[in-house]
């Protein structure tokens, strides 16, 4: 997803400042003249066109209303960009907080989710660097799949436009979790090898699913054997996911489906409240994959959230607790089986937490057994039209854990399934143990047990009898338990033997019963059993 909220609050703040200079140079110059202060001036109304997906959020100087989704739980602070995926099934997030560095610049810092940990804000920051041990310390954009790949931008240099410097184009990074560093991704035109393509943004779907926008441009990408392929030339923002599933949005706010069959793009609808099928507008867009979707419509001072219902396969808003419509998100992401985080444009992050995600491997049919009396020939008739994907994708039904899900939130992933998240994992045990409290051992209580043990042992061991096997001699006791005996008579034809003779045996009286001499453990089980 392509970085605007730096973009927003950077406007906001120069558009206030400069207006505050243009009206007291006014007021100074009329007051010198001796003419009256005008009235204050009015900031600049909206165009009523249809603006680009940059200026279509509200200024920061206003804070958006809030009303947060239902089951969506406070996760930190910090985020003005986020993105959500999974690590061998546990949950991976990524933020961006932009900050000023020491040269009085804005700067992109990333920042790391903890999974499990049950601190107040779970974010750690990362301290990035290439394979050269180069610091890179600006970030436009970050996105994580839900196989464990993440991709982000960086700002690459300092440009004047418009009368200003400004940061523009930036290098995509792949990230090596084994040994902590950034790999710099190939930045090849396919149609044009001599060009050096700068971006502005990143989305992974998975290990061969790479998708980029570049800097200064409308031009999406996509990288495929090493080279990028450029896929659109009308994309302000591109999201994709685990299963291939992209959507991206154009200057005007339309949403868009690729079709990688035909290399070509479909416009997506909704039906509204009243029946009525309209195009569907997005500023932002977070695809975990097709059946877990979410994104952002910023308009007119609110942000709206919005998510694809895979029950009714429509997208709708999505509501609070009490039945109103979510608004005041204006980051998120998600993975694969529906876990999403979203930031308030006062940094406030939160999460609604369906695990992470496992990879269901794909079942291998087996080949027929020949028999060896008939030589078995493979046959030579093709396959029949979908049964190679009917053997390698597995329809599998999303177990999400300890949190249940909103209806419509999440359907089946074709090849996943969910897995608790590490928060969950902990948070189910606390409560677990919370509950049900283990009662405290007494020493006392544990020294009588044992001694009442040993007591009932003795008095077994009082009945003992010898037994002759063989040449052997073999000491039982009363119920014909081996006490002692000679290595020889130790075997499975001895301890047969034994019991033969033992069942042959006049039995001996049980001795009487000793007050509080109580039966052992595995005697007290056998007997609750019997009764």
């Amino acid at each position: 997803m392509k970085k605007y909220t730096r973009w927003y609050k950077t406007m906001a703040k120069e558009s206030l400042l400069s207006l505050v200079l243009m009206q007291a140079f006014a007021c100074a110059n009329m007051f010198a003249q001796g003419a009256p202060a005008p009235a204050p001036v009015a900031p600049p109304a909206p165009a009523p066109a249809v603006a680009p997906a940059p200026v279509a959020v509200a200024a920061a100087t206003t804070k958006m209303p809030v009303a947060i989704p239902v089951g969506w739980e406070e996760e930190g602070q910090g985020a003005e960009h986020i993105t959500v995926g999974s690590k061998a099934g546990d949950v991976i997030a990524w933020m961006i907080k932009v900050g000023t560095n020491a040269q009085g610049q804005q700067s992109g810092v990333l920042y790391r989710y903890l999974d499990g940990t049950m601190e107040p804000n779970p974010w750690l920051k990362h301290f990035a660097k290439d394979v050269n041990g180069n610091v890179l310390d600006d970030f436009t954009d970050v996105s994580a799949s839900s196989d464990g790949v993440v991709c982000a931008v960086t700002s690459y240099e300092d440009v004047f436009k418009d009368g200003k410097l400004s940061k523009t184009g930036g290098d995509a990074y792949q990230y090596d979790d084994v040994n902590n560093q950034w790999i710099k991704l190939p930045a090849i035109d396919r149609d044009n090898p001599n060009k050096v393509i700068k971006f502005d943004g990143v989305s992974v779907g998975s290990k061969a699913n790479v998708w980029a926008t570049e800097a200064d441009t409308n031009n999406a990408y996509q990288l495929v054997d090493g080279v990028w392929e450029i896929r659109s030339t009308a994309c302000g923002d591109i999201s994709t996911g685990l299963d291939g599933y992209t959507l991206g949005i154009n200057p005007v706010n339309n949403v868009y489906e690729y079709n990688a069959q035909t290399k070509d793009w479909d416009q997506v609808f909704f039906t509204n409240s009243l029946g009525v099928k309209q195009p569907l507008k997005l500023t932002l867009v977070s695809v975990g994959s097709r059946e877990a979707m979410w994104g952002v419509y910023s308009h007119d001072g609110i942000s709206e959230t919005w998510f694809c219902n895979q029950d009714k396969k429509n997208w709708e808003r999505a509501k609070t607790a009490d039945g109103k419509d979510a608004q005041g998100i204006v980051a998120l992401g998600c993975n694969a089986v529906g876990t999403v985080m979203g930031a308030e444009d006062n940094d406030d992050i939160w999460m609604y937490d369906h695990g992470g995600v496992e990879i269901v491997p794909p079942a291998v049919p087996q080949p027929p057994v020949p028999q060896i009396s008939v030589p078995q020939t493979p046959p030579t008739e093709a396959p029949a039209p979908g049964a190679p994907a009917q053997a390698v994708v597995q329809q599998m039904k999303v177990q999400l854990g300890a949190t249940k899900a909103a209806p419509g939130a999440v359907a089946a992933v074709p090849g996943v399934k969910g897995k608790p998240s590490g928060k969950q994992t902990k948070r189910a045990t606390a409560k677990a143990e919370g509950k049900v409290a283990k009662p405290k051992k007494d020493p006392q209580a544990k020294q009588q047990a044992k001694a009442q043990q040993k007591q009932a042992q003795q008095a077994n061991a009082a009945q003992a009898k010898t037994v002759v096997v063989g040449t052997e001699k073999v000491k039982v006791d009363n119920k014909g338990k081996v006490i002692k005996a000679t290595p020889k008579a130790v075997g499975k034809k001895a301890k047969a033997e034994v019991k033969a003779k033992v069942a042959k045996a006049p039995k001996a009286a049980a001795p009487a019963k000793a007050a509080g001499v109580a039966k052992p453990a595995g005697q007290q089980k056998k007997a609750a059993t019997a009764k």
